[in-house]
Order: C-alpha cells, then structure tokens, then sequence
C-alpha cells in the first residue's frame, strides 16, 4: 500500500478588480443591494425579506451600517458572473454626505477625493435600480412597470450586453453566452479529439468505444481506461501496485479519497477553514460553506437569463436554462426528449440497452 503524507499551507484567492469596485461602492454609499424572492425585496446581508423599499433601506442603515460589507460579500457571494442589484434611490457618499445621480460619478467621488482603491476602467457589476413604494419606474429610461418582478426583467434586458451572433439572443454573463452557444448551436463533439457528430447518441458510442479518446493513461504500460477507477483497478492487478492511500501526517488517520483526506486536513489541523455563521459547522471550501449557508438562509443567487427565476445552486439552475432554449437530449429511435444528458444516457441504458454500437437506428433521422 503506497501512502502519501501531506502538510497543507495557507491558500490564496484571486480577485476580481469588478466585484471590489462593486463592494468598495457598496461599503462607502448609501447604495442599498438586495435579490428578489418573488414579490418581495431580500437583504443581501441576513436573507431578511421586505415588502417595501423604504423597509429595506432603513433595515440596512440600521442593522448593517457598519457592516465590513467587502468582507461579508466575499464570503456570501462571489464569482464572474455575479452582479448585483442596487437601490440608488437615495444616493450619496457614507464618508462626507455628497449626494449624487449616477453611480459612475460616486465611484469617481471615492477614488479620487477619498482615495479608495476603485479601478474605474474594470467595470462595476451593479445593476441600478431606483425603488420607491408603490411604484415600479426603469432608473435607465424612465418606463412605468406594474411590479417588482416586470421591472426586474426590464431593467436586466438593459444590461445584458453579450448577444448571440447566430440567433441574436442577448444574456447578462460572458459566461451564460458561452453556454448558450455550447448547448444550442454546436454540434456534439469529443473533448478528446474534438471529432463533430450529428447525434448525442452518436458521441456517446465514439466515447464508450473509441479507446484513444479514455481520459486516462496507465503510466506503466500506456493502457488508456474510460476513469481513474478503472485505471487503479488495473494497476493493481496487473501490475501489482499498491493501493494508493492518504495518511494525514499529524494524526496518522488514512483516507482512500483524497477530497476526503483535504477536508480532513483543512478542518482539523489548519486554520484555514471556513465557518457557517448560523451553526459553526466548520468546512474545507468557501464552496461547500456557502452551498450549506443557502439552507439557513433561503438564498438563492444562481439567476435565469430568460426568465429571471433563481435557485440556489448552479446544478439546478442549468437543467432550466435548457428548457428555455428549445435544444433538449432528443432520442433519436424513440423520440422522447430529456432536459438533462444523464437522464438521456440512463434512458438510452435502460430501454435501448439491446441496439449494437454502429446500428443504422443509431442515426439521425
């Protein structure tokens, strides 16, 4: 049995110039984020929801004025493809009382008279909203809208800058453009040898039988194998390697998994850990923390482009942008559509299981 020892230093996380321009605004004005939970406004803070908007303003001057809002939207939420919406109804610089109409020119205000680090030229992920109650006017153009969520969907069809240059569809993030694209305008192809079918059902037989396109390699005698399970398996009884296993080396604990052995050694033997704020549950990723915060907090920050529903993790969002694109998993000997590959391939398993690789029925028809 091969072990590996392990010591875990400190990590480092990139920054994005954009979202501390936007976190910088929001610490240093008096511009009030918040999400939508249906007809109501959700403090981006607590997850405390509101009726109106002058509740949630107060809400904030009075329970997060102090806030180290930089700090507290690091961990809460970050990401590329993160903006945030924000209340400038009443706008004006925290530090010396200046009012001011536009978000830009505050921005500008802190920079340079108050010397802020804002880098000006990298963008600022803010939508601006200008909320009063009872009514629902675009704070861009000027248009009168009927709710909160019209006024939602109108006010994000005014920033979504990334168009599609085949179909002309527009969306908010790079991010969701690319996968729009990826997902309804590209043919299926292998990531290994980037070969184009016509079918998913065609690239899934090249997959299960094309071997130079298996991901992974034995280093012995260069066998390639479908994953690292797989591989381990035949390493070991072919060529007699031992199990590979992680040892913690300061409590000798020993781990099969080594996603299990990193949570082990963050958790327990470092400092390094993030902690839930509501039960101290303690975790190894800001990922994993923040996934679990979402079931304290109902927060739901993974938003659709199209119809500005939220969810709270990307996993569930990304099976309903595929029910809006019209390009479902189509089976092409029965028909039947899926909005998700994996139930498309469980369907292809289970009721065409008997349909050899290369049969005609296996064509687009």
């Amino acid at each position: 049995m091969i072990r590996f020892f392990f010591l875990l230093g400190p990590r480092n996380f990139a920054k994005s110039e954009s979202l501390e321009y936007a976190k910088e605004l929001l610490q240093f004005s008096t511009a009030y984020p918040f999400r939508l939970q249906g007809s109501y406004l959700c403090c981006i803070y607590c997850a405390k929801v509101f009726k109106l908007p002058s509740e949630l303003r107060e809400h904030i001057d009075d329970c997060h004025k102090t806030i180290d809002v930089v700090n507290t939207l690091s961990n809460k939420c970050s990401g590329k493809d993160i903006f945030y919406k924000v209340d400038c109804t009443d706008l004006k610089c925290r530090l010396c009382g200046t009012r001011f109409n536009k978000v830009d020119d505050v921005a500008r205000h802190l920079k340079y008279d108050h010397d802020r680090r804002i880098d000006l030229n990298s963008g600022n992920r803010i939508q601006v909203y200008k909320l009063a109650d009872g009514e629902y006017n675009c704070a861009i153009c000027s248009k009168n809208l009927h709710s909160f969520i019209s006024l939602w969907r109108h006010t994000a069809a005014h920033y979504n800058k990334y168009t599609c240059d085949t179909c002309g569809n527009r969306y908010l993030a790079f991010g969701s453009l690319k996968f729009h694209i990826r997902s309804v305008h590209s043919k299926p192809n292998c990531s290994k040898c980037h070969a184009e079918f016509e079918t998913n059902e065609m690239l899934l037989e090249h997959n299960k039988n094309t071997k130079a396109c298996w991901h992974f390699t034995c280093v012995t005698c260069g066998e390639r194998f479908r994953s690292f399970k797989e591989k381990q398996t035949h390493a070991e009884k072919v060529h007699k390697k031992e199990k590979l296993m992680y040892t913690c080396a300061k409590c000798d604990i020993t781990y099969k998994n080594h996603r299990q052995f990193y949570h082990h050694s963050i958790v327990m033997h470092s400092n390094d850990f993030f902690t839930c704020s509501f039960c101290s549950m303690k975790f190894g990723s800001k990922h994993t923390m923040r996934q679990h915060m979402a079931t304290h907090t109902g927060e739901k920050k993974f938003e659709c482009d199209f119809c500005h529903k939220s969810f709270t993790r990307k996993s569930n969002l990304v099976p309903h942008i595929l029910l809006h694109s019209g390009e479902h998993y189509s089976c092409a000997i029965c028909s039947k559509k899926f909005s998700l590959k994996r139930s498309w391939q469980k369907h292809m398993r289970v009721q065409h299981s008997k349909i050899k690789p290369g049969s005609k029925d296996l064509k687009k028809p």
